[in-house]
């Protein structure tokens, strides 16, 4: 699969952008996140699910979602557990 593949590549880099990186591509293709919504996730968001409150917008505003509404996103993929926990360590 190509995502895994993309994943892979990333987490071979063994550095924190690598892992930053690959938990990006997790959220997008296995949570259904928007790229801006993930780049405003912050270490609070993270927990039994993903609190999703804001988007980044122009690198750095941070401005309301879409529709302005906050939602949770329940982790579907075990990739994302993984990924947020060895990236919260």
């Amino acid at each position: 699969m190509l995502v895994e593949r993309m994943r892979a590549l990333m987490l071979a880099r063994s550095t924190t952008n690598g892992l930053r990186d690959a938990l990006i591509v997790t959220l997008i293709a296995y949570e259904g996140l928007r790229p801006e919504e993930v780049l405003a996730l912050k270490v609070e968001d993270l927990g039994e699910k993903l609190r999703i409150r804001r988007k980044n917008v122009d690198g750095g505003l941070l401005t309301y979602t879409k529709n302005r509404r906050k939602r949770s996103v329940p982790f579907t993929a075990a990739a994302v557990r993984q990924d947020i926990a060895e990236y919260q360590r």
